[in-house]
């Protein structure tokens, strides 16, 4: 899973307005949102098809959503409704369960990992919750989890590696921080980690089309096909049977654009959180800066990416990507405007993600509108 933080530049000028998600109707949203915008941007995304776009595009104000089309290349059949693996965008759910779990006062993100794990290296007991969160760990990449279902057996592993750098340093960001994570989560709250997404964070928002990689079957959704290029590459074997993926311990999630925008809401509504986990997942880490060039930084936060321009935040967002199958971005922008943006992943991990693509430019469209 890569997050690929790539920006193309598109200026173009519009107001927002309203579509119904059902049909290609369209309505206005408010006073200064014009009809002319779904036009432009539904033009923008079909612009992609012939190279290759086939997913989902998203765009809600805070009355709702303004904007929701599916768009499909030749041969593909996804629709508004269809499911798709949401990759690394799992972090930030990651991130929500432990900061739920420090609202109760069962761990704080200063807790270093000796609370958590045995026989932690000498090198490693200074790493905390936040450095897990922030990618500031030191944790290097291993290959210890494809396919894998033993707990203690990942876990030493991931500590077992040489740190790539000096703890808290530096921003690294490696899968193997978010694994921990899960664990520490599973561990505090009794349950497995999927028990307790669902239970804590699925639920309450009401994300029934919501699930978890080797357990599609429990819930009544149409998935997005996976490329059959998976075939060929050496975790097949160990991560699936008979085409369809294994239940793995540190497997991924699948979802519908639909479900992911209720979250988003729930999210914004402090109804998942409080303001001051909120706030703190949110946060520009100043030691987890990913890019900072010419007044606008990005920096990594608690699962989210924060972008600052002039030292203002403009965005946060989060990002998934499976080399081989498909990818996503979702934006929650500071005036109000959500973006969500999935595609089916068919020119591999060596160009850009389609949904990285296209979300900079429908960003470049609604982020300097005013407040929603």
């Amino acid at each position: 899973m890569n997050i690929k933080l790539i920006s193309a530049v598109l200026l173009i000028a519009f107001t927002a307005c309203r579509q119904n998600p059902n049909s290609s109707q369209v309505v206005n949203s408010k006073p200064g949102i014009t009809d002319s915008l779904l036009a432009n941007v539904d033009s923008y995304l079909s612009s992609y098809v012939e190279s290759g776009f086939s997913g989902v595009a998203l765009v809600a104000d805070s009355s709702g959503i303004i904007f929701h089309k599916a768009y499909n290349g030749k041969g593909d059949q996804v629709d508004t409704n269809t499911a798709f693996y949401i990759a690394s965008t799992r972090k930030s759910f990651v991130a929500e369960a432990i900061m739920q779990l420090q609202e109760k006062g069962k761990l704080s993100v200063h807790d270093s990992l000796g609370k958590f794990f045995n026989q932690v290296p000498a090198d490693k007991r200074g790493i905390t919750i936040h450095n897990l969160l922030t990618h500031t760990s030191g944790l290097d990449y291993c290959e210890c989890t494809d396919g894998e279902t033993d707990r203690e057996r990942i876990i030493k592993s991931i500590l077992a590696l040489r740190l790539k750098n000096p703890i808290g340093e530096k921003w690294s960001y490696q899968n193997e921080n978010y694994y921990l994570l899960e664990f520490i989560v599973a561990q505090i709250s009794g349950i497995t980690f999927r028990d307790y997404i669902k239970e804590n964070i699925l639920k309450p928002v009401g994300m029934m089309h919501t699930g978890f990689w080797g357990y599609e079957n429990e819930i009544q959704v149409k998935l997005a096909p996976m490329s059959d290029s998976l075939k060929s590459m050496p975790l097949y074997k160990r991560e699936f049977k008979d085409g369809h993926p294994r239940p793995v311990l540190v497997g991924g999630m699948f979802s519908t654009s639909t479900d992911l925008y209720k979250w988003t809401v729930a999210i914004r509504q402090r109804k998942s959180l409080s303001d001051s986990s909120l706030v703190a997942c949110f946060k520009p880490y100043k030691e987890a800066v990913i890019h900072d060039v010419n007044d606008t930084a990005m920096y990594f936060s608690y699962g989210w990416i924060a972008t600052m321009v002039k030292n203002k935040r403009i965005n946060v967002f989060c990002a998934g990507r499976e080399d081989w199958m498909m990818n996503n971005r979702i934006y929650i922008l500071d005036n109000g405007i959500t973006i969500l943006v999935w595609s089916m992943d068919k020119k591999g991990p060596d160009n850009d993600a389609m949904a990285t693509v296209l979300s900079s430019g429908m960003l470049k469209i609604f982020q300097n509108l005013e407040s929603y």
